[in-house]
């Protein structure tokens, strides 16, 4: 499989059904810890030490996740979860279990999933999913579950092919774009064979 250069194209996948064998429990190690005020600056490191923002300083970074998330801090500390060492301090990754519109109605949205590159294949990205599907059947029970990616998380589409979420064919939410064909025709040079045509052979309208 060639990995690199990966095309940046759109992808959107939908849970409309979760697979609960796919969870993992917390270890014992770790802690969960929901934001709380100057996160944004914990939020910031995690993003860049995943590879997110590579091309941006951190004041922008900043800048982004103040404009686009801190307008509703209520929601912000009941949805922004973080992950981390409770003997260490040491934070690990983070998700939120955030919402955007279609069809003139909030969806829940799997959104801004990272894990640090030094706890990466420990299957922490699989803990911070857990939790906020968890989240999401408390607050949004019954509902499909939008996120957005793209071809270079390949190795997260198959983890969240693996809970239930299925590539749209069409489907799309919010101002987010669906580019399937495009981004199908990277994703079938890079993935394992059989994890691609099980991919597809799920994908939703």
């Amino acid at each position: 499989m060639n990995h690199l250069p990966i095309d940046y194209k759109s992808i959107i996948m939908r849970c409309d059904n979760i697979r609960h064998q796919a969870y993992k429990n917390l270890p014992e190690s770790a802690q969960l810890e929901f934001y709380h005020t100057g996160m944004e600056s914990v939020w910031k490191d995690i993003q860049k030490a995943s590879g997110e923002f590579s091309s941006k300083s951190d004041k922008e970074i900043l800048d982004y996740f103040r404009n686009r998330f801190c307008q509703n801090i209520p929601l912000l500390e009941k949805r922004c979860l973080f992950l981390k060492n409770k003997y260490t301090d040491q934070y690990i990754g983070t998700c939120m279990a955030w919402e955007s519109m279609k069809d003139n109605q909030e969806i829940p949205i799997l959104h801004w999933l990272a894990v640090s590159r030094q706890f990466s294949g420990r299957g922490f990205a699989r803990i911070l999913i857990t939790q906020i599907l968890q989240l999401f059947e408390t607050y949004y029970p019954g509902r499909a579950i939008y996120l957005h990616t793209q071809p270079s998380s390949f190795a997260a589409i198959k983890l969240y092919h693996d809970f239930g979420f299925n590539i749209c064919q069409k489907d799309t939410y919010g101002t987010a774009v669906n580019q399937f064909e495009d981004a199908v025709n990277i994703l079938k040079d890079i993935m394992f064979e059989d994890e691609f045509k099980e991919l597809i052979n799920d994908s939703v309208i």
